[in-house]
């Protein structure tokens, strides 16, 4: 699904000249595809149908910058729960987050 998304993705501003700093998704293919990353301050809007990992997506991207660089990040939702939130990313393998924190 994610492979399908990316190719879906079409190139942004790959080479303008300008050095204009990224924040990794750290999808395969996707950072290629939004010429390094997604725009540092940017507000991306994540839309879709139920179902079409929206949220995993988010969560995949929050916690690798988390995670991998050290970044904060900011998780808003006023559909899930707490608890929703940490099943759902103990489902996508990142049980080693500070509950805590969430």
């Amino acid at each position: 699904m994610i492979t399908s998304i990316v190719a879906e993705v079409s190139v942004m501003e790959t080479d303008t000249g300008e050095n204009i700093e990224r924040v990794k998704t750290f999808i395969e293919g996707l950072d290629e595809r939004l010429g390094g990353g997604i725009k540092k301050g940017h507000v991306i809007l994540l839309a879709g149908t139920p179902g079409t990992m929206k949220s995993s997506i988010a969560l995949n991207i929050l916690y690798n910058n988390s995670y991998l660089k050290g970044s904060k990040v900011l998780y808003i939702s006023i559909e899930e729960s707490r608890e929703s939130l940490m099943m759902a990313m103990k489902n996508l393998g990142m049980t080693d987050v500070d509950s805590s924190k969430i």
